[in-house]
């Protein structure tokens, strides 16, 4: 439980963060009104230096941390900063590519999507499993790499055409992305013991941001529009969750992530004691034996083996006592009696 002084403190901080995240998103939306393309170059400037954050974090702390989930969010939106650099880096205005069109851009954005969108659909899923961090970084990056592929070879559908706008690939792919990303928000609110509450709370605000975001992306003309400016506003605050979510989980306060990890490991313990025993029990009761053991009032405790349903026709043998569970058979009474007299 926290003190007073500690509730304080972390209350003022929240505070803090919040007004900070306002102002600088407040600027942003200011400066995309007068410069969008200044104003997207800082937009997705800000959320790939997140990402790539959350990656060195995740990367170099993968040995320490067993929680799978947070490890394939960090490693995952590596991947998503890398796409979103080249989605900077091509948009129109820049010159960096030799394509002035909107549509190389706009591919990017959707390859990028699409990354960012798999990520948040596996990460409820990577909190019940264990899963090798290498693993998953290596097939996220053939993931990538073959989405790159298609873009630059020319196989990725088109997304922006100067004569008809948004095409109907990109504007189904966004709702593509709402769909797979309420089934996300679904399939979290299963895993929530598997994550700090904090945590939890803020994966939950960023995929309802993401969501609202992609509804938006969808009604954008211009590449410079009102639309696509409020979009990225979203997008920034999306991340911003994330990193909260990550950062407050493994840095901030790790105690209750391993308070977590330990509750994970141990109701996965008392699974397989459940099963052993389970095992046992049908080995035993299948064995050509009778196994038995009798307190010293003489009251049975346990009674199995195949040798026992000869004994329990007449009902459990278990908490009766040998008088009376083996009246009849004399020569067991006494068998019995010897034993406990220490004969």
């Amino acid at each position: 439980m926290l003190s007073v002084q500690e509730a304080n403190d972390r209350h003022s901080y929240t505070f803090s963060t919040i007004s900070l995240y306002v102002l600088v998103l407040l600027v942003a939306w200011l400066i995309g009104t007068h410069d969008f393309l200044l104003f997207h170059c800082l937009a997705e400037g800000l959320s790939i230096s997140i990402a790539c954050a959350l990656f060195l974090l995740a990367w170099n702390l993968r040995k320490l941390i067993d929680n799978e989930a947070l490890l394939i969010l960090g490693l995952g939106y590596g991947l998503v900063s890398l796409v979103d650099l080249l989605h900077t880096l091509s948009y129109t205005g820049m010159g960096i590519f030799s394509s002035n069109d909107a549509n190389l851009p706009t591919q990017l954005w959707i390859l990028s999507r699409y990354l960012e969108v798999f990520v948040l659909l596996a990460t409820p899923y990577f909190a019940q499993y264990e899963f090798r961090a290498e693993r998953a970084a290596a097939i996220l990056s053939i993931i990538t790499a073959i989405g790159l592929l298609l873009v630059f070879m020319g196989y990725f559908p088109d997304c922006f055409l100067v004569d008809r706008g948004l095409t109907t690939f990109k504007v189904a792919s966004e709702y593509i992305f709402v769909a797979l990303l309420t089934f996300a928000l679904f399939q979290l609110s299963k895993t929530a013991e598997y994550f700090p509450k904090r945590a939890y709370d803020l994966l939950r605000a960023a995929i309802g941001i993401t969501i609202l975001a992609e509804l938006v992306f969808t009604l954008y003309a211009s590449p410079t529009g009102i639309a696509n400016l409020m979009g990225h506003i979203l997008k920034i605050a999306s991340f911003f969750c994330i990193y909260h979510a990550i950062i407050g989980s493994l840095l901030i306060n790790p105690t209750e992530l391993l308070f977590k990890t330990i509750d994970k490991e141990a109701k996965s313990t008392r699974f397989v004691l459940a099963e052993t025993q389970q095992r046992l029990q049908l080995v035993v009761a299948s064995a050509p034996v009778l196994l038995f053991s009798i307190d010293k009032d003489g009251v049975c405790q346990l009674f199995e083996g195949q040798a026992a349903q000869a004994f329990e026709k007449t009902g459990s043998i278990v908490g009766r006592g040998i008088h009376d569970a083996f009246d009849g058979n004399k020569q067991l009474l006494t068998m019995l009696g010897d034993a406990l007299e220490g004969n």
